[in-house]
């Protein structure tokens, strides 16, 4: 699947989410007359018409399944929703590590990218390089251009997503209890899921500055320290993904239960009480995505 940006369409908001952007441009594709666009996507993908509304001005982010549905039921695929043309004759060679940048997702893919963009001329896509590791290549990452916030940014002459199993959802599991935080971390990823454990908050907040994840099992204290001020940072960073709090210091009066249930009122998340089963926080996660792609 390829596709080459194009020109920014003027009749999107600078701040489209490339989810908008690619939903767009195929019902332009389709003669789909602009009243009646959130109707006919409340059909396809079973939303009501508020939840399509929400997605089309932006405040909600699309989902790879719903853009998978949406092309289907216009009688395209995934690979042609996101193509917007064909492939330069010509183009620097492709960096086969790139990532793309939808939303709260993240998809490989190949990059072609060119040269530093000028202020006011890029594209709807521009290019971000990422530091490599010692021995490795260095990667890309894709992302509009209203997301590089004046960043270091290159052309996308063109992109490629080759098909291929779906990405496993990427968990940061934050304990300062060691054996907890891996043996959590081993049983998700025996469950499907892309788990890293960390056990300070210094390197947590930095890997979630970074990397970014899908969803976030936290213990409320690290070190006597709580982690209050990163859970408003990831909430702040993704409205909807799971976030899940761990404390085993209620029982002790360490913990004031209320500062707990405000925290989780405010930034919409889930806690439990030390010990507790690792099965339940797999569920616990899969609650937390399942209700994220329904807002």
């Amino acid at each position: 699947m390829t596709t080459e940006p194009t020109a920014p369409d003027t009749a999107q908001p600078e701040t489209a989410s490339l989810g908008t952007h690619f939903v767009t441009r195929l019902l332009d594709r389709h003669q789909v007359p602009q009243r009646q666009r959130a109707a006919q996507l409340s059909e396809a993908l079973g939303l009501s018409y508020q939840q399509v509304r929400r997605r089309l001005v932006n405040v909600s982010e699309w989902t790879i399944l719903e853009l998978q549905t949406v092309a289907e039921h216009y009688g395209e695929t995934l690979q042609s929703l996101v193509a917007d043309g064909a492939a330069p004759p010509s183009s620097p060679p492709p960096h086969p590590s790139a990532t793309l940048v939808v939303g709260p997702l993240r998809l490989p893919c190949q990059a072609w990218v060119g040269q530093p963009t000028q202020t006011g001329r890029e594209g709807p896509l521009v290019a971000l390089r990422q530091a490599a590791e010692d021995g490795k290549p260095e990667k890309w990452v894709v992302v509009t251009s209203d997301q590089a916030q004046g960043a270091e940014s290159f052309e996308v002459v063109r992109i490629v997503l080759e098909p291929s199993k779906p990405a496993r959802l990427r968990i940061a599991v934050l304990d300062d209890d060691r054996d907890l935080a891996q043996s959590i971390a081993e049983y998700l990823v025996e469950s499907g899921f892309d788990a890293t454990a960390f056990f300070s908050l210094e390197r947590f907040s930095a890997a979630v500055r970074t990397a970014g994840f899908d969803g976030y099992i936290v213990d409320w204290l690290i070190n006597k320290h709580p982690s209050k001020d990163v859970l408003a940072e990831i909430r702040t960073a993704d409205p909807s993904c799971p976030i899940i709090v761990l404390t085993g210091q209620m029982a002790q009066g360490r913990v004031a239960e209320s500062e707990l249930a405000t925290v989780a009122k405010l930034h919409t998340l889930q806690y439990f009480e030390k010990p507790v089963r690792t099965s339940v926080l797999k569920s616990a996660l899969e609650f937390g995505f399942g209700r994220a792609a329904t807002t």
